[in-house]
């Protein structure tokens, strides 16, 4: 999808391999000696057949076996240690004579209105004839979130008497679900979940066009209840997390709702089938891990299970009950026979179960679950493999949480991402309350997992002062940076050995941050202050981006700002929807590359900060079968590319279940039955162990994408292909392991030195006895090093312009008007423990920056306030970067840098590009795909830009700042690069791509 944006939003990019920019496909692929060819694509998109100067083929090194740092001895099949050696497969059957239950007709209408207890202080009544009963009720916030916060429960409850034991079917007119402007809602009986009710998991009945509000109430089929005989309670529980949206509150109509009882049927009068662990595995070691999965259906291959139901013959006859595997092979069934009314009961205990995803049917009965390979066959401290979890808004339940992170950890994930949100730390200034969360944090982390918290969002006093009018808690934090340091070393410092990493924010390029990026910046440099306060041992990183391509100039301007600074990772997110066909596999790479990942390559490089992908995820549509495959497919595909280019650690989204945006991004059910997702996790973790990335496997057809990896022991190969059938040929006389998605593993031997295999769209894994050739891959060394500041870099500015409107989203998108004579009072924080004394000083093209050198002596932990001028200089329009610096007991402070322009900057197309900094990560060598050579620059320091391959030369360019103006060209499409060659003759690089209607630019594409 294209995405026009003006061009102040322009896109840096390191060219680092010019291959990475002429393929989408494999953009970190070197070019010497060239074993084969493959098509190109230049920067503009077209091909190499319609590009002149493009090389005529793709050439790369070619990397021999590495030697004896990998196992070469010639591969087996080994089994799992078999634990229970006595332990024998059984089925037991039994029958009894059981007459069908009695049915009691019963159909009741309860008014909503009537209710015998809530939580909820909000509830008004609107009376009118139009209503049953007369009334209906409403719970609405309409000044944002309620005051409780969202970890408060709002509920509403009903005490009912029913005849009966049995089902009875609910409906329930309500408002709208499934809304942005309405809460969801849950359905609890006798304290015991039963229903979610959403747009995908209810059914709606009629439109009630209530005069007040027409298209906002609706009945809905709620579905089956379980109630007992006597009187039983109902209770309607907001969803709190789907109320946490755009409007950020409250929103619930109710008016009435009916129960019907449902006459029984066969599967009513038996328990529900189930499958467990046959055997006590309190002894065994990590068997807390293990017994609380298997309450997920989630279990070891090593331990037997038992697998119980019961079906109730109506009238004579025979069935089959079967146990499917993901791939839709029958691997275990049977039959029963029985006679009228027989209620027939099996127990089977089943030994040496395959690994992966398996359905049970038998009738109307079933169930799925998983079967992960052996817990102890697991690289578990050095892996890549991490889940996004947020189990305080989807699985508050304790018992359940436990159970569902050991179930990831079975599978092999290392890390998870909780959340957890400042307004319930601290709920007034200075009052602290981390307690609530500790009883979560310890129960994740007693699995063994590593804990990456999110801290989001703001507590409403937070934001007030900030003349923030919106309803949204994620932004405006101004004048509470000290507040925010302190609570940050708070709750650092409680959690320390606890929580190992802190994510500040989430996503504050998108929706979560409401002020410009050098607001945020300095708020964030707080908080990463306050946390390696409390816990020196801590990680610390901002909120993931997640539309850098859509947003790059927040992007660029955090950086400038110092981010990378003050975070000892690089944070990110890429995400893709559904769209049910093979191009969504090949595609992420692509995605990443052209957007975070590139920002990431470009800035990171003087930091080499590890880098975090913190959501990455695809949802399930539909909740039909074949969404279910492509996200299994998917959480294999899209993590080997993500390690390809460079992540070091790849966070899955989500564990939990999790609907959004009409889909399932969940990995369990809400029910809490795994989806086969988590068994393709389980199968790659395994499989890859620490998943180092080495490179392209040789041979690959055009359809086909191949990543390979150093699992700690032996080279191991991930391919797929878009084509079905595809044919992959290995040479080699030793024998290979393929290991499908599920886990299963088929032994391979050569014939005449070669095995031939066939690709298709679900990803296979090949263990190799010797490492075969293949293309080289060079990341990287990212390292994780304790970040330490100067007492200078503990003192943070943040600018603050006059007449800076926060609820103007134009600044944050176009940056701050200005001109002549303007104020701006830069804020100026210590939090060094000792008194600092300084100045601060600013520069910008067109303006000189008067009224900062007066030195100033802040005391520890407190913050002064310096009023600079804007002095115009010049009479050309201004679209540019204002950079604030300090010097405070002789060392520099880091920068701040705001995006300013005048008036009518933003028609006149054109944009200041602030300084290229010097490196040699892309040197002349690399560039033989140009069309026109850097010869052309005149000297070190000269510039040469290029516009569609020629050179360009209407642009002005003044200490390290670039103006192009790109007014006198026709309105076309455009590619820009920009090339500095340093002192040390090696070359710097800026380029994007935009269409230009004859006014404005607009960024178009990025990377081709």
């Amino acid at each position: 999808m294209k995405t026009k944006l003006s061009i102040i939003s322009w896109v840096l990019i390191i060219v680092m391999l010019m291959s990475a920019l002429v393929s989408c496909k494999d953009p970190e692929e070197q070019s010497t000696n060239a074993p084969e060819t493959e098509s190109e694509t230049s920067l503009d998109g077209s091909s190499s057949a319609e590009s002149s100067s493009a090389s005529e083929s793709e050439t790369r090194e070619v990397v021999e076996d590495p030697g004896p740092s990998y196992d070469t001895t010639p591969l087996t099949l080994e089994t799992p240690n078999d634990l229970y050696p006595d332990y024998k497969e059984y089925e037991n059957t039994s029958s009894e004579n059981v007459a069908p239950p009695a049915y009691v007709p019963f159909d009741e209408k309860f008014e909503a209105e009537k209710y015998d207890d809530t939580t909820i202080n909000y509830f008004n009544e609107s009376k009118s004839n139009e209503h049953s009963g007369g009334v209906l009720i409403s719970a609405i916030t309409y000044g944002g979130a309620p005051k409780e916060g969202w970890d408060y429960v709002y509920s509403v409850s009903y005490k009912v008497t029913v005849p009966s034991t049995g089902y009875y079917n609910i409906t329930a007119l309500t408002s709208a679900l499934g809304q942005e402007y309405t809460s969801d809602y849950y359905v609890d009986v006798n304290g015991t979940r039963q229903l979610s009710a959403g747009k995908n998991t209810t059914t709606q009945l009629e439109d009630i066009n209530y005069s007040l509000d027409k298209g906002l109430f609706y009945l809905y089929d709620l579905g089956k209840l379980s109630l007992n005989e006597g009187e039983n309670t109902i209770t309607f529980v907001i969803n709190n997390e789907d109320s946490k949206n755009s409007q950020n509150r409250l929103s619930f109509f109710f008016d009435y709702f009916t129960l019907t009882a449902i006459k029984p049927e066969a599967a009513d009068i038996s328990t529900p089938a189930a499958i467990k662990l046959a055997v006590d595995v309190s002894k065994v070691e990590n068997g807390d891990v293990i017994a609380g999965s298997a309450e997920v259906n989630v279990f070891d291959q090593r331990f037997p299970l038992k697998l119980t139901f019961a079906h109730y013959f109506e009238e004579a006859g025979e069935i089959t009950y079967t146990i499917k595997n993901y791939f839709g092979e029958t691997v275990y069934d049977g039959k029963l026979t029985g006679k009228e009314f027989d209620l027939v009961t099996v127990e089977r205990g089943i030994k040496n179960h395959p690994t992966g995803y398996f359905t049970f049917t038998c009738g109307a009965e079933s169930f799925s679950y998983v079967v992960t390979p052996a817990y102890d066959t697991r690289t578990l401290e050095t892996s890549p493999f991490a889940m996004d979890y947020a189990s305080s808004y989807h699985n508050k339940d304790l018992t359940n949480c436990y159970n569902v992170t050991a179930a990831a950890r079975l599978a092999g994930v290392t890390w998870v991402r909780e959340r957890a949100g400042w307004d319930s730390y601290e709920k007034s200034p200075g009052s602290y309350t981390f307690s609530g969360t500790e009883e979560r944090f310890k129960t994740i982390a007693s699995t063994g997992m590593n804990l990456l918290v999110d801290l989001c969002p703001a507590p409403t006093w937070a934001t007030k002062n900030e003349g923030y009018t919106g309803t949204s808690r994620v932004g405006g934090f101004r004048d509470n940076q000290l507040e925010f340091y302190n609570m940050c070393k708070a709750m650092a410092s409680y959690y320390a050995g606890v929580v190992d990493a802190w994510e500040l924010w989430n996503e504050s390029d998108h929706g979560f941050a409401v002020e410009t990026a050098e607001l945020f910046a300095a708020w964030y440099k707080a908080g990463a202050l306050g946390v390696l306060e409390g816990d020196p041992n801590a990680i610390v990183t901002f909120g993931g981006y997640c539309q850098p391509n859509s947003n790059m100039d927040y992007v660029h301007l955090s950086m400038l700002n110092g981010l990378l600074k003050y975070s000892s990772v690089y944070n990110y997110h890429s995400h893709l929807a559904q769209s049910g066909n093979g191009n969504t596999f090949q595609t992420f790479i692509a995605s990443m590359a052209n957007t975070a990942h590139a920002s990431s390559a470009l800035y990171n490089r003087d930091y080499l900060r590890p880098v975090w992908v913190t959501e990455a995820g695809m949802r399930i549509d539909n909740m039909v079968y074949a969404s279910y495959i492509n996200q299994a497919n998917f959480i294999i595909t899209s993590t080997v590319q993500s390690l390809s280019i460079g992540t070091d650690m790849h966070y899955w989204f989500l564990l939990s279940p999790y609907m959004e945006a009409g889909g399932d991004f969940g990995t369990f059910s809400p029910s809490l039955e795994p989806y086969p997702t988590l068994a393709a996790e389980a199968t790659m973790t395994k499989v890859l162990g620490k998943a180092e990335y080495l490179g392209k496997p040789m041979g690959l057809s055009d359809n086909a994408y191949g990543f390979m990896f150093n699992n700690g022991t032996r080279a191991v190969s991930v391919l797929w292909s878009t084509k079905s059938g595809d044919r992959y040929v290995i040479e080699t006389n030793d024998p290979i392991i393929v290991t499908d998605m599920m886990g299963g593993e088929t032994l391979m031997m050569p014939e005449d030195g070669k095995i031939q295999l066939r690709l298709g769209l679900n990803p296979i894994f090949v263990t190799y006895s010797t490492v075969p050739e293949y293309y080289e891959h060079d990341i990287a060394d990212h390292k994780y090093e304790a970040l330490t500041f100067t007492a200078g870099e503990r003192v943070v500015l943040s600018p603050e312009f006059e007449n800076y409107n926060i609820n103007d989203t134009s600044i944050k998108l176009n940056g701050h008007p200005v001109s002549d004579g303007l104020k701006i009072k830069v804020r100026v924080t210590n939090y060094n423990s000792v008194a600092v004394t300084g100045t601060v000083s600013g520069t910008l093209m067109g303006f000189e920056v008067v009224g900062g050198d007066t030195p100033i002596t802040i005391e520890p932990y407190s913050e002064k306030f310096v009023t600079l001028t804007l002095k115009k200089t010049g009479s050309e329009a201004v679209n540019s970067y204002i950079i604030f610096s300090g010097n405070f007991n002789g060392e520099e402070t880091s920068l701040s840098s705001a995006h300013v322009y005048t008036q009518g900057a933003l028609d006149k197309g054109k944009i200041s590009i602030p300084a290229i900094a010097p490196g040699k990560y892309t040197t002349q060598a690399k560039l033989s795909a140009l069309t026109a050579t850097l010869e052309e620059a005149d000297a070190p320091g000269t510039p040469l830009i290029l516009v569609n391959d020629k050179v360009y030369e209407n642009y002005t360019y003044e200490n390290c700042e670039f103006t192009i103006d790109f007014s006198t060209l026709d309105a076309g499409k455009y590619t820009v690069i920009i090339a500095v060659e340093t002192d040390g003759g090696d070359y710097i690089f800026k380029y994007f791509i935009f269409t230009y209607d004859g006014r404005k630019a607009y960024i178009e594409n990025v990377g081709g």
